[in-house]
């Protein structure tokens, strides 16, 4: 007998009452989902895809929820799979931009604009082709991402589609005929289907349908012809099975535990099978499944009555009502609250907060903001002291994670005041090493900083190495060198001039970003320093760039901090006193310059020339360049000389010396060439760098010509005095 035939219901057949299907929202979505609102979403309102999944009950005592998980953004799995029993069930989620956002939205209108998607796949039979459709869900949320609080609701995510023959039932139940689904008895063709199955030993309900509807289906047509023949056929060919002989049953994963009552799912398939099929009656077999094995224990199989309704086939009849919105774990209608910052943990809460005033640069002012290029940034600091702990701090705000901090010293009493790192605990017991304590402070303040000190001693020209020391003060180079490597910016914030003579040369031998920060008594320099003299040159300008008016020649080479410099550096405390050996300078001064050098590697980070980014400057009258906003943080100078005590600042210039004494062409080859040799002769001999690099031939010709100078001045004076 065709499962469309039959005779109108017995108003004593019981009600056919289905069990709630809950959702359960993973802690993994919602860390998805901040991270998309962050980096995409933004201020975005837009409605999103989702995809959750279900299974068939495996469990006597609880149902299957409607599982959404940390995969619900991925789009590479497809509607309506099912593998190992596992169904996707598509979806939707709106997140909204605040509380009272969240508060106001018109849940109503957005249900029933969510039920009319189903609505529309059951009447164009759309659903028929893709059943999955049928299991569509919606998610409504608001993200607090300071306190990582997540308030959401769902609703009943089959009852959009509403089976009102399931619902008229309980509010007035009419006479004869009624107009409501009513189950009735199994009937031998349902019980008979149930005994092949059980019989075939199936190993996964899924598998049920897998060989005949292209993979499997959440819901799906068994057709039982005589003899104990069972295949398996999506919902699009119910017609055609009609003409043939045999009983079809409409089969489904079922996610309720309880063997008397089907779940949720099965509400959309009937309001199908009264829109396309115009069923009275309908076998259905609620599949469940217990150790991966369909249990036909608990399954139920049993005929639906349903009834007519001449209004949902009408065509362009509206959506009827949806159903309301699932409740709370309490029971109570309202929103659910995933408060999730006591359960993450604080490691990465304390990543999402430090990064979260970054990733809002993005949502309005900063869209081009890279915060993946920043995070993996690697920063070598030389020096620890008032300019390496600032600059230290600012780096950990722009997001920078990878710090390793160099110094020879200990903590003194008269750091901490001064030196944001450290404690007066630091300065006991002689002290503990600046490096370490810094490195150590910065991942006490955020744990998930790969932070690390170094204690070491950086060689200087000046200082004379005897043959006792060499192999000490060769292996100290070596490990410089081999930091300096492997980094990507290296901030040169040193006590002594001298001590930033052999970073300088390494960055430039290996043409490594250097950055410069020194200080007067209330002057600041910030630099950074250019290529290194043997780099190749930038690449050249797109054909889409406009070419600079006369620029013919690439730009000259940016100079580094000694190429001012007419002699070499030599021991710059010796014969000093105290105050003439401390870096003695107005307290705001090293934050406000290292604050610029942090800001300096970040726009340089950002610039697509890197470290061959042309210099920009001020204009003699003008407040800002023209051009100036053409990168995303504005000016990229090569130095920033700053005033204290007139509260101003200029941007300076100044191109590389082909005579300097650590990046000019010949210091660099000859470091290459001769490596530890060239150290150690440069270390002891104080005129070796200039007898390199040729200042000692300027000089001479320059004093020479002071001479000839004078001395026609001289003639010039005996002649008037004639």
């Amino acid at each position: 007998m065709a499962a469309g035939s039959g005779v109108p219901p017995d108003n004593t057949l019981p009600l056919l009452q289905f069990v709630p299907w809950q959702s359960a929202v993973d802690v993994g979505f919602w860390q998805k989902l901040a991270a998309r609102k962050l980096a995409e979403l933004r201020l975005s309102e837009a409605e999103q895809p989702l995809a959750g999944h279900f299974t068939a009950s495996t469990h006597t005592q609880l149902s299957s929820p409607l599982h959404v998980g940390p995969d619900a953004w991925a789009g590479g799995v497809s509607e309506g799979a099912v593998r190992g029993g596992r169904a996707v069930a598509p979806g939707s989620c709106v997140l909204t931009n605040t509380l009272d956002g969240f508060k106001q939205a018109d849940k109503k209108a957005l249900l029933q604009a969510a039920a009319a998607k189903v609505w529309a796949a059951i009447v164009s039979g759309q659903a028929e082709r893709d059943s999955a459709l049928l299991n569509r869900f919606f998610l409504l949320t608001f993200a607090d991402l300071k306190k990582w609080d997540f308030v959401y609701c769902v609703p009943p995510p089959l009852g959009e589609a509403m089976a009102r023959a399931c619902l008229a039932w309980k509010q007035a139940p009419p006479p004869a005929p009624p107009p409501d689904a009513v189950a009735g008895p199994p009937g031998d063709a349902v019980s008979d289907l149930a005994a092949r199955l059980e019989a075939s030993s199936v190993e996964d309900p899924g598998d049920v349908a897998a060989a005949s509807v292209g993979g499997g289906s959440p819901f799906f047509l068994l057709h039982c012809a005589e003899g104990e023949q069972v295949t398996a056929h999506s919902l699009e060919h119910w017609s055609a099975l009609q003409q043939q002989a045999g009983t079809v049953v409409a089969v489904y994963l079922d996610p309720c535990h309880l063997a008397s009552h089907p779940g949720w799912p099965l509400r959309n398939l009937l309001a199908l099978a009264v829109v396309r099929w115009r069923v009275r009656t309908l076998p259905v077999l609620a599949l469940k499944e217990t150790r991966g094995r369909p249990d036909w224990d608990r399954s139920l199989a049993t005929t639906v009555h349903l009834p007519d309704l001449p209004e949902w086939r009408a065509t362009g009849a509206p959506c009827p009502a949806a159903v309301g919105w699932e409740r709370s774990a309490a029971g109570a209608l309202g929103p659910r609250v995933a408060a999730l910052g006591a359960a993450l943990d604080p490691v990465q809460l304390a990543g999402a907060a430090v990064d979260l005033n970054l990733q809002l640069m993005r949502w309005r002012l900063l869209p081009s903001l890279d915060l993946p290029r920043l995070t993996a940034t690697r920063c070598l600091l030389l020096g620890t002291g008032t300019l390496g702990c600032a600059v230290a701090r600012t780096l950990l705000a722009w997001g920078v994670r990878d710090i390793t901090l160099v110094d020879s010293g200990v903590v003194s009493f008269s750091n901490p005041v001064r030196q944001s790192l450290f404690t007066h605990a630091d300065c006991l017991a002689g002290g503990r090493p600046k490096a370490e304590a810094a490195a150590a402070a910065l991942r006490a303040i955020f744990p998930g900083a790969q932070a690390s000190g170094v204690r070491l001693s950086i060689p200087m020209p000046g200082h004379a190495v005897g043959a006792r020391e060499a192999p000490a003060v060769l292996a100290a180079c070596a490990q410089l060198e081999q930091l300096i490597q492997t980094s990507d910016a290296v901030f040169l914030l040193t006590d002594t001039r001298e001590s930033r003579w052999l970073p300088t040369l390494l960055a430039a031998a290996h043409n490594k970003l250097a950055i410069n920060a020194a200080l007067g008594f209330d002057t600041f320099l910030v630099m950074r320093h250019g290529a290194g003299p043997l780099a190749a040159p930038p690449p050249a300008p797109s054909a889409d760039a406009p070419a600079a008016a006369g620029a013919a020649a690439p730009p000259l080479r940016l100079g580094c901090y000694f190429c001012n410099d007419v002699v070499a550096p030599l021991d710059s405390t010796a014969g000093r006193t105290l105050d003439q050996q401390c870096t003695v300078t107005r307290p705001g001064l090293a934050p406000m310059a290292a604050a610029l050098a942090v800001e300096l590697l970040v726009a340089l980070r950002h610039h697509p020339a890197g470290l061959h980014a042309p210099a920009d400057s001020t204009p003699p009258g003008a407040a800002f360049p023209a051009g100036a906003t053409a990168q995303p943080l504005g000016l990229v100078p090569h130095q920033v000389r700053g005033f204290l005590a007139f509260f101003s600042q200029l941007l300076v210039t100044g191109h590389a010396f082909d005579k300097c004494t650590a990046c000019s062409a010949a210091v660099v080859r000859e470091y290459h060439h001769r490596g530890p040799d060239f150290l150690l002769q440069a270390f002891n001999t104080p005129t070796f760098l200039e007898d390199l690099t040729g200042l000692t031939a300027l000089r001479a010709a320059t004093d020479e010509l002071l001479a000839e100078w004078e001395a026609g001045d001289d003639s010039a004076a005996d002649a008037d005095d004639f």
